[in-house]
């Protein structure tokens, strides 16, 4: 999605690596930027060169990505409802049914 709205490869990746960081753990880009890179897996997943990134990265993606702003709220919230439609192994359907059979119910549960 990024890449039709002009960022790069690269700037995609860093991109994604913020989206997700902030997400995981929402603090300034210095801080996020440690996070990364001391207690993260999250660049193996994005693909992004953890050794390429600095604050001052940081900083120019979230501008880059405040320009596509409602572009992208809308893409996400699209794909986040999309993912919601399909139902989990651990809920039920209006028959009290799970995947795979009937719920059990216990007794002590404070929740049903």
């Amino acid at each position: 999605m990024l890449l039709i709205h002009g960022f790069s490869e690269d700037e995609a990746k860093l991109a994604a690596t913020q989206v997700i960081s902030r997400a995981v753990y929402p603090a300034s880009e210095l801080k996020t930027t440690r996070w990364i890179k001391e207690n993260s897996a999250v660049c193996e997943f994005t693909g992004y060169d953890m050794e390429k990134l600095t604050k001052d990265k940081l900083y120019q993606s979230a501008l880059h990505l405040y320009k596509v702003k409602d572009t992208l709220e809308k893409h996400l919230s699209a794909r986040t409802n999309s993912v919601a439609d399909y139902p989990a192994d651990n809920t039920t359907s209006p028959n009290n049914e799970v995947a795979g059979g009937k719920r059990q119910r216990q007794e002590d549960s404070p929740f049903d």
